[in-house]
Parts: structure tokens; C-alpha cells; sequence
């Protein structure tokens, strides 16, 4: 008899003593529980991020080497006089003007290759810091949670550790809990990925359109430059232009491939060729018909980018849709495990009561 009211005294004061702790580090759960599944999100893309920037650190090197070898050879072409004057003793001029156009052209494919490089590697860098701060913000949400769910699950050893076949239905509505947990957290990674994701294809989009105003650029100077306006300023506005959005569509492949490593049911883009001015046709041959020619080219480089963006803006409406679906799973799969949470303290808060007040023996 002795025992019985030592252990119902002891069972009291700790649920009194536990009340007002219990009810705060539930409502701090509640508001962190996103943080640990978008966390792990977080570093996987981090975990990405760093391998494609020590992937392209290692393109560039080749690319840079590649660069210098190409200048030795074009400039043999560009500035050997008497490499000149023997094609021309030898009958062999157009020879020379193929070597030459074909040293330059891989030149400058050469640069152009090495500049996209190292602009890709720049937006790399660049997402790679945004990405480590939201990893740091998400870091200090992810510890306040894994603490409270520490300091909570102590206090609960304390309390109600183990079978506790005095508090009815108390065991259940714990594995409940549980089992509600695992299942919001599933919703919550999917959603934070498709958010990712994305966020990524909004980025894109943004780059495309850039492309878009570069293109048409280069389509005004070309109009002038096909009236005999302008003249080599005209030509150089041309190849400016060009260059910039072919900079552009190269980020917007780049993020669409990081959405699609993300979500890999996001579709890729069709192949986007910017055309690229020429020193021999722009300058050397340059004439109304290789103007027009050039401008078609043009023309066709800005509707390939325009696909790319129909095909784009049809990816970012399904994203669009799927976060709708997403989160409507994950406020649902929320509610379950506030609910289950609920009903928990409800048994616990009931056992406060009856041992504090002195309320019949609960039943649920």
C-alpha cells in the first residue's frame, strides 16, 4: 500500500513538474519541423554545386592550354609576311586565305570555348555561395529542431518512458506520432526539391530572355550593316551582341541541367546554335550577299531561342503544377501529424489532470 502511493506520488510530480516544458517544446517542433528533410536537400545540391566546379576548374585548365596553342597558330597566318608572299609567288593565295580563315575560326572557337567556360564556372561559384548560405540558415533551423526534439525526448524518458499502461492509449498515440512523422517528412523533401527545381528554371528563363534582347541586337546592327550604315562598328555590334547571348543561353543550359538533376522529370531544352560573326566573310569578303546571309543566320538563332523558351515556359507551368500538388500533400500530411500530435497531449494532458486534480481513472 506503502509502495503504491510512493510511486502514484512520484508519477505526479513528474507530470507536474513536466507541464509547461512538454507544451512549449511541442509548439518549437512544430515550427522547425521542415528544417531537417530540406536541410539534407540543401546539401545534396551543395554536394553537386562543388563536383560540376571541380569539373569545370579542369575544363578550363585544357581549355586555357588549348586557347594558347590556337594563338601561336593563328598568329603564324595573321602576321607571317613572307608565309604570304610565297602563296602568292606559288599561284596559292587562296590556299592561304583558307589556312588563315580556318587557323582564325578555330581560334576563336578556341576563346569562345574558354570564355563560356569560365562564365559557367562564375554562375557555379555564384550559386554555390547562395546555396551555402540557405544551407547555413537551414543549418541553425535543423539545430534548434534536433534540440528540442533531444530536450523533449528526455523529458519524455522521464515521464513516460516505456509501456505506461496507467495512461491509456498513451503508447498508441506515441507510435502514431511516429508514423505521421516519417510520412511528412517524405512529403516535405519532395516539396522542397520541386521547389528547388524550380527556382532553377526561373533562373533560366530570366537568362533566356536576355538572349532574346542580345539576339535582337544583333539583328538591329545587322539591318544597318546590310543598308551599307555603319561599317565595321556595325560588324562589331554584331559579334558583341552574338557573343553575349550565346553567354546567356550557355547559363540557361547549365541551370536547366542543374533543375533536371534535381527533378528528372523536368524535360531538356532543344539544341539553341548562336551564329558566330567570321573575320574573312565579316571583313575580308564582306558584301551585301554575305550581309544577308549572315542575317538569315541570325534570324535563326533568335526562333531556335524562342523554341527553347516555348519549351521552357511549358516546364516551368508543370513545376508550377506539381508544387500546387505538393503542397496541398504537404499541408495535408502536416495537419495528419498535427493531429496525431493533438491527440498525444490530449492523453498526456488528460493524465496531468487526473493526477493533479485528483479526476477518476482516464479512459479515452
Amino acid at each position: 500500500m506503502s509502495t503504491m502511493t510512493e510511486t502514484t506520488t512520484s508519477t505526479e510530480e513528474r507530470i507536474l513538474s513536466a507541464a509547461n516544458q512538454n507544451t512549449h517544446l511541442l509548439k518549437t517542433l512544430a515550427e522547425t519541423d521542415y528544417a531537417p528533410e530540406s536541410l539534407k536537400q540543401q546539401q545534396s545540391y551543395v554536394n553537386d554545386l562543388t563536383t560540376q566546379i571541380a569539373h569545370s576548374e579542369k575544363k578550363l585548365k585544357q581549355l586555357s592550354q588549348k586557347v594558347a596553342q590556337e594563338f601561336k597558330d593563328h598568329k603564324k597566318y595573321r602576321d607571317s609576311t613572307m608565309r604570304r608572299l610565297a602563296f602568292k609567288i606559288g599561284r596559292k593565295s587562296e590556299q592561304f586565305s583558307q589556312k588563315a580563315e580556318k587557323e582564325e575560326r578555330e581560334y576563336f572557337e578556341a576563346v569562345e570555348q574558354e570564355f563560356k567556360a569560365k562564365r559557367d564556372q562564375e554562375s557555379l561559384k555564384q550559386a554555390l555561395a547562395m546555396a551555402l548560405q540557405q544551407k547555413q540558415e537551414l543549418d541553425g533551423v535543423a539545430r534548434v529542431n534536433a534540440a528540442t526534439q533531444k530536450e523533449l525526448d528526455a523529458l519524455y524518458a522521464q515521464v513516460f518512458d516505456g509501456p505506461t499502461p496507467e495512461i491509456p492509449g498513451e503508447d498508441e498515440r506515441e507510435a502514431a506520432v511516429r508514423d505521421a512523422q516519417a510520412v511528412f517528412d517524405a512529403a516535405s523533401w519532395r516539396f522542397s526539391t520541386e521547389q528547388q527545381a524550380h527556382a532553377l528554371l526561373l533562373d533560366a528563363d530570366k537568362f533566356l530572355q536576355r538572349a532574346v534582347n542580345d539576339i535582337n541586337a544583333a539583328l538591329d546592327a545587322s539591318d544597318l550593316d546590310m543598308w551599307g550604315v555603319g561599317g565595321s562598328f556595325a560588324d562589331m555590334q554584331e559579334r558583341s551582341s552574338l557573343a553575349t547571348a550565346q553567354s546567356h543561353c550557355s547559363q540557361v543550359e547549365m541551370l536547366v541541367a542543374q533543375a533536371r538533376r534535381t527533378q528528372p522529370e523536368i524535360l531538356g531544352l532543344p539544341p539553341i546554335k548562336i551564329a558566330q560573326g567570321n573575320f574573312m566573310s565579316d571583313v575580308v569578303f564582306d558584301n551585301i550577299f554575305t550581309d544577308m546571309h549572315f542575317h538569315d543566320k541570325i534570324v535563326e538563332s533568335k526562333q531556335q531561342v524562342q523554341q527553347a523558351g516555348r519549351v521552357l515556359v511549358g516546364e516551368l507551368v508543370k513545376s508550377d503544377c506539381r508544387i500546387e500538388a505538393l503542397t496541398g500533400d504537404a499541408d495535408a500530411k502536416a495537419v495528419v501529424l498535427k493531429e496525431r500530435r493533438r491527440e498525444l497531449q490530449e492523453v498526456r494532458a488528460s493524465a496531468f489532470e487526473r493526477f493533479a486534480d485528483g479526476l477518476p481513472k482516464y479512459t479515452p
